[in-house]
């Protein structure tokens, strides 16, 4: 409106006459205090229905309170979007609009989707403190790193209203762990799990099958002993070299660790799709196969079906059960 071309406007990607621009890196914002609250008046929202097993009470709303992550994961394109930076907005910030969202929306829960939640200590440690102080009267869960919890900040956690934490936890071998750069040891993973159960935190937790120096033997003992850990929840992804990353260029220019698909494309770059074929494994087709054993492995276990009932104390609850357990059955018993 003002006559500025697109091109003249930093962080964008637009289409001229079919060829692709992109018009360069935007300067990050240094005080994201500046952004307004989150717009949730213009929507409706009681009519969102979340995922299952994601929220414990409803209405629930996303919030983000940091950007980036300082860990460099060689398959994770965070850091490369952000530069390796890590921001994040003040803890008065934070507070001023979870109240706001409980007094303007009626709002019980708070998912904290940010790629790396409490990576500040200092600011998580405050956060908590006046979450407790203030006697807000909020649910949450946030998704972390492993070596950011231990016992005493997980019971912290637990009474201000921390009820479920997810971990990219990845996986449960050292080559595997070493090899994608994830800085973290299976003792770590261990300590956390604990530290989390012995909280009464739920545990959500993220693993990529296909990774480099994964074999069939390896994947099937790693969930084998993930049985006896027995988190909350487990997701199964398989590898995903994305364009930009560093895994992609080790694979692609230093032919390292594994060789990706033939007819590879962006349509294909979703984490359920088999994209890469570690040196391990035979081709894309057994790749898929693990991913399926492992969700049957786990989630058909007389063990972990018997864990989940203490755990459920409303209809609410029944019913996302019940919506999760149809989710898997169709997906990969049927």
């Amino acid at each position: 409106n003002n006559g500025e071309s697109l091109i003249d406007i930093k962080g964008i990607g637009f289409k001229d006459n079919g060829k692709v621009v992109f018009t360069g890196s935007r300067p990050f914002l240094k005080d994201l205090d500046e952004l307004p609250y989150a717009a949730f008046h213009l929507v409706d929202i009681t009519k969102y229905r979340p995922s299952p097993q994601h929220i414990l009470r409803k209405p629930s709303v996303p919030m983000m309170v940091a950007r980036g992550c300082v860990f460099k994961c060689t398959f994770c394109y965070v850091p490369y979007l952000f530069e390796g930076t890590y921001r994040t907005r003040s803890v008065d910030h934070v507070i001023g609009e979870i109240k706001q969202l409980i007094s303007k929306h009626g709002v019980k829960e708070i998912q904290f989707m940010d790629d790396l939640f409490g990576g500040n200590k200092k600011w998580l440690d405050e956060f908590i403190d006046r979450i407790i102080k203030e006697k807000i009267d909020i649910t949450w869960s946030c998704l972390t790193r492993i070596g950011v919890i231990d016992l005493e900040l997980a019971k912290k956690m637990r009474k201000a209203g921390c009820w479920c934490i997810f971990f990219g936890m990845e996986s449960l071998d050292q080559d595997v762990l070493d090899a994608i750069d994830k800085r973290q040891t299976v003792a770590q993973i261990e300590r956390a799990i604990y530290a989390c159960k012995k909280s009464g935190i739920q545990i959500r937790a993220n693993f990529i099958l296909g990774s480099p120096t994964e074999t069939p033997e390896k994947a099937k003992k790693m969930i084998k002993r993930l049985c006896k850990l027995n988190p909350d929840y487990v997701k199964f992804n398989v590898m995903c070299p994305y364009p930009g990353t560093r895994i992609y260029d080790e694979i692609t220019k230093e032919g390292k660790w594994g060789k990706l698909i033939d007819d590879y494309n962006s349509d294909k770059l979703t984490n359920h799709e088999v994209v890469f074929i570690p040196y391990g494994y035979k081709n894309a087709e057994e790749v898929l196969q693990m991913r399926k054993y492992a969700f049957r492995k786990y989630y058909f276990r007389s063990r972990y079906i018997l864990s989940r009932i203490p755990k459920i104390r409303s209809w609410y609850d029944v019913q996302r059960h019940w919506r999760g357990f149809k989710l898997i059955a169709r997906r990969y018993l049927l």
